[in-house]
């Protein structure tokens, strides 16, 4: 799906969830981005998903 290494990143913003939320971490090459806890080597890290869905990953928007 993408032929970038995603070798350089930075943190981007978090992703709302009802509870807390889950940072994002974006590559600096293709704008890919990918979802962790707060602690990227113990709690949930996401595959990599698509540039063009980051705006609506990380909008916020209102929790019931």
């Amino acid at each position: 799906m993408f032929d970038c290494r995603h070798e350089s990143t930075r943190r981007g913003k978090d992703v709302p969830r009802r509870w807390g939320s889950f940072r994002t971490e974006v590559c600096a090459s293709c704008g890919a981005f990918r979802t962790h806890g707060h602690d990227p080597g113990k709690s949930h890290l996401s595959g990599w998903y698509s540039a063009s869905e980051y705006d609506n990953a990380v909008a916020e928007t209102e929790l019931d």
